[in-house]
């Protein structure tokens, strides 16, 4: 009877082996293979879930914030917003924009209160309205752009391309030239477009712009006169973009040949914090836990030092496809067709030299709102109705 019994056990260790070999065998995602740097965790229970909020459809991207309300739009119901308040996620109100006649090719919408703004590099025009009657009117035209953020109610960053450069650029109402700051991005390899691309991010608190690159570890900031103030390093080791590009003479232009490694996905500025979404596995990571969530390093804009690392976890087995950091220490995800709403423990916001599990420690507080429990418990938002947009046809 002992000799069944031994053979099962070594068929099920053999077979415990081949899996386990097949693992270690297996190549490595591009992104895993560039671990020469390791994060410092905050602590389990640092980011805790508190509301969700079907949005009843795909498409929606953060358009702006206030202190008390978040603005999506969405790219395939152009001209409707939807305002909900980050308190609760509950009150919620979709306006319509009214914009005679307006024909578009890549319309962008930015919301700051009490102003919003419909751009469009292509064609190209910045429109301006007032969130009271949400009437939008044209504002500013002539000015090509891949990219544009508002700054203040009547200035403007923006992302262009010259002699096949991208280049920062200032674009003020009421004057006849635009700035231009050739010296901020700086090109490598050769090419001027795909090692420059990234993505600007503006903090209204402190009046500073941040230009994060998608395909190395850099980082600029700068004052809202697009002076360099220094320019910032990621904690991981990708110092020059791993891009091939190709040139096409008969059309002047370049293309990317072959897939690039992406560094940084994407990013959010809160009270003198980059948080930022990287794409690449550290040394100390679990490889299983980095693809089922969304790891966040946080920066200190001061200096540009690195302060800790989070998880963003899955959604209904989803990562992130947007986030936005705002204020009393919420970070709103958006998902595909889902908004949450986490609460950021504070205890993390100001610079300190002591160990992030110290800090945690001797700031572990109760909320009387909350039951008297520290962390907040994850809430499903049931009694929000699914909100249902009518689609906008397209302008031309």
């Amino acid at each position: 009877m002992k000799r069944p019994s031994i053979l099962l056990l070594i068929t099920f260790l053999f077979g415990i082996f081949i899996v386990l070999a097949l693992h270690i065998a297996a190549p490595k995602k591009e992104n895993h293979k560039h671990a020469g740097f390791e994060r410092e965790f905050a602590p389990e229970g640092f980011i805790q879930a508190i509301d969700t909020l079907d949005l009843g459809r795909h498409g929606y991207y953060f358009a702006g914030v206030d202190s008390t309300r978040v603005f999506l739009a969405n790219r395939s119901a152009v001209g409707y917003i939807l305002e909900i308040n980050t308190e609760n996620l509950q009150d919620t109100t979709y306006h319509i924009i009214q914009a005679n006649s307006l024909k578009y090719k890549a319309l962008d919408i930015k919301v700051n209160p009490p102003y919003f703004f419909l751009m469009d590099g292509i064609m190209p025009f910045i429109y301006r309205g007032n969130t009271t009657d949400w009437e939008a009117k044209f504002y500013i035209n002539n000015v090509y752009f891949n990219s544009a953020l508002p700054l203040s109610d009547s200035s403007f960053a923006l992302i262009g391309i010259n002699s096949l450069k991208s280049d920062i650029y200032k674009l003020t109402h009421g004057q006849n030239q635009i700035e231009k700051f050739p010296e901020l991005l700086e090109a490598q390899g050769g090419d001027g477009i795909f090692s420059t691309d990234g993505t600007l991010y503006y903090d209204q608190k402190t009046q500073q712009l941040v230009f994060l690159y998608y395909y190395r570890n850099q980082f600029i900031c700068t004052d809202t006169n697009l002076q360099l103030k220094y320019r910032g390093t990621t904690i991981d080791t990708i110092s020059r973009a791993k891009i091939k590009v190709d040139k096409i003479s008969s059309e002047n232009s370049l293309t990317m040949s072959a897939p690039a490694l992406k560094v940084n996905n994407r990013a959010s500025i809160y009270n003198n914090l980059l948080f930022n979404n990287s794409n690449l596995l550290a040394a100390n990571e679990d490889s299983d836990r980095f693809e089922k969530a969304s790891v966040i390093d946080a920066y200190d804009l001061s200096e540009g030092d690195y302060r800790y690392s989070f998880y963003i976890p899955l959604h209904e087995e989803k990562k992130i496809k947007a986030f936005k950091v705002v204020e009393d220490h919420i970070l709103l995800a958006l998902y595909d067709h889902d908004l949450v709403r986490y609460h950021l423990h504070p205890s993390l916001d100001k610079p300190s030299t002591k160990k992030i599990d110290d800090q945690i420690a001797e700031r572990l507080t109760y909320m009387p709102e909350h039951n008297n429990k520290f962390f907040y418990k994850t809430i499903t938002n049931n009694s929000s109705k699914t909100q249902k947009y009518p689609d906008v046809s397209h302008g031309g």
